[in-house]
């Protein structure tokens, strides 16, 4: 093999012959352009030879001739490219000198003043190291259904009844009486997952689909799983919904009864289904959210809109909650007509001791109700941590209890060993609608009746209700309801 030096003298005596000629590119490989020259061009290529007696593999030869890359390019670096708007800060290190650099952006809005980002407040922490900055946030409960699964839907839909349980991802419960058309629908995005139902022919009967439905309604007792909502400041339901035509395109608003919302433990007992239709009840007692109600009983509804409401009627053992009460409590009429396949957002939202309700945009802000139970109760205390009040429901002095777990349930009135049930207590159980069990430090101490007064905000459970009204002779099946989204953030 020739030394380099060889190779060196043979290719300087063929230089000397003029027996070396350029060779120009081929058209399917043309030989690189070279940059226009100037102060704003890159550099020029520079290329060159490979020796002779360099050995390069089929590959290699593929890829340097057959592809046509030159042997050697050398080229400015590219500049660096500005940081894009809205771009994640996450492993970025940005240098501002001379004017130059990034925009300074807060959600897409450009900052008045570009060479300053102040971050402050009580969510925002520096350190440890030099430039680090450390966003602190409150935990945030959320629950959330798009209904696009339902692993146990029961599809039974219609006379013979048996509710629907576990549907969605959250395992609502469908209770109450339906029409025959119902059950999980796929849906377009993005309302990608829906779940509906339709109306039956009979006065009051209606659909409730409930979350945090007791014991597979199949107890008798009052449900004690509503959540303690008006305690907890800051907290806000949304729920997307829609009313359509039945299968036999049919749309007919009459006569109709639909509330979205939050319904109490009360209206959300397992027992009201227990009886034969015809004898449900299409209208909660405790409500807040938004609602339809075209029934003229007295005191007539008569809804010709969407209508915002937040009322708490009061339950006694005479109506245990299956008859209707008409009496309204604080409300907003919307301008909003029930029409076919139009969706709509409703949230609900809890501050302080108001709550605020928003239809498509339309709101409406008003105190929370709270519900008293005022005259003979039972104190209990056996000095194991716990101690309950109770008292029996009466047909027009004591209501059934709305409350829950979590609800905080201020007592006054109990007199000597039993004084330190009074105040504020929050409650661990609430069992059958008159019995309420908070810790407690008191010793055995027995039982004691006093006359007293217990004062709190309901308890509530997420609902979806749609049906008939009171009137006679619907004409049901005629409409159709569907629910396409669910979500608590607290």
């Amino acid at each position: 093999m020739p030394s380099l030096s060889e190779n060196a003298a043979a290719l300087a005596q063929k230089k000397a012959d003029n027996m070396l000629t350029p060779v120009p590119g081929s058209p399917s490989h043309p030989l690189p352009v070279m940059p226009p020259s100037g102060p704003q061009a890159p550099g020029p290529f520079l290329r060159s030879t490979l020796p002779a007696s360099l050995s390069l593999q089929p590959d290699m030869l593929r890829n340097y001739f057959n592809n046509a890359i030159p042997q050697t390019r050398i080229m400015p670096l590219p500049a660096l490219a500005n940081v894009g708007a809205n771009a994640s800060a996450k492993a970025q290190t940005v240098s501002v000198s001379g004017g130059g650099g990034p925009e300074l952006l807060v959600n897409g809005v450009e900052n008045p003043i570009q060479d300053i980002l102040n971050l402050s407040g009580t969510g925002v922490s520096y350190g440890p190291n030099p430039g680090e900055v450390l966003f602190v946030g409150a935990v945030q409960y959320t629950l959330k259904d798009n209904f696009a699964y339902c692993p146990q839907e029961a599809v039974n839909f219609g006379a013979a009844n048996v509710p629907a349980a576990f549907i969605g991802q959250l395992g609502w419960a469908l209770a109450g009486f339906t029409g025959n058309e119902g059950g999980q629908y796929g849906g377009p995005l993005a309302h990608y997952g829906q779940f509906g139902w339709s109306n039956d022919e009979f006065a009051q009967d209606a659909g409730w689909l409930l979350l945090n439905q007791s014991n597979g309604q199949n107890n008798s007792g009052f449900s004690c799983n509503g959540f303690a909502s008006a305690e907890a400041s800051g907290s806000v339901f949304t729920y997307i919904f829609k009313i359509d035509a039945n299968v036999n395109l049919t749309f007919n608003p009459l006569q109709k009864s639909i509330y979205v919302g939050l319904v109490s433990p009360i209206d959300g007992s397992p027992g009201f289904t227990t009886y034969s239709q015809g004898s449900t009840v299409s209208r909660p007692n405790y409500f807040i959210g938004a609602r339809f109600d075209t029934s003229t009983t007295s005191p007539s509804i008569n809804d010709a809109f969407f209508t915002l409401e937040v009322v708490a009627n009061p339950v006694f053992t005479t109506n245990p909650p299956f008859s209707r009460n008409n009496a309204q409590g604080a409300t907003f009429v919307t301008t909003i007509v029930p029409t076919a396949g139009v969706w709509h957002t409703l949230t609900i939202g809890f501050s302080g001791t108001n709550v605020t309700i928003n239809l498509d945009g339309q709101t409406f802000t008003t105190a929370i109700p709270t519900v008293t139970v005022s005259g003979s109760v039972g104190g209990y205390c056996t000095g194991q941590g716990l101690a309950r009040v109770d008292w029996t429901p009466a047909s027009t002095a004591l209501p059934v209890g709305p409350w829950g777990v979590g609800s905080q349930l201020t007592i006054a009135g109990f007199t000597g060993a039993f004084v330190g049930l009074n105040g504020v207590q929050a409650l661990t159980l609430i069992d059958s609608g008159s019995f309420a069990w908070f810790n407690s430090a008191l010793g055995n101490i027995g039982s004691q009746s006093d006359t007293v007064t217990l004062t709190g905000y309901p308890a509530f459970l997420p609902c979806a209700m749609f049906g008939n009204d009171d009137t006679a002779s619907p004409g049901g099946p005629d409409m159709m309801f569907f629910m396409d989204d669910f979500s608590l953030i607290l």
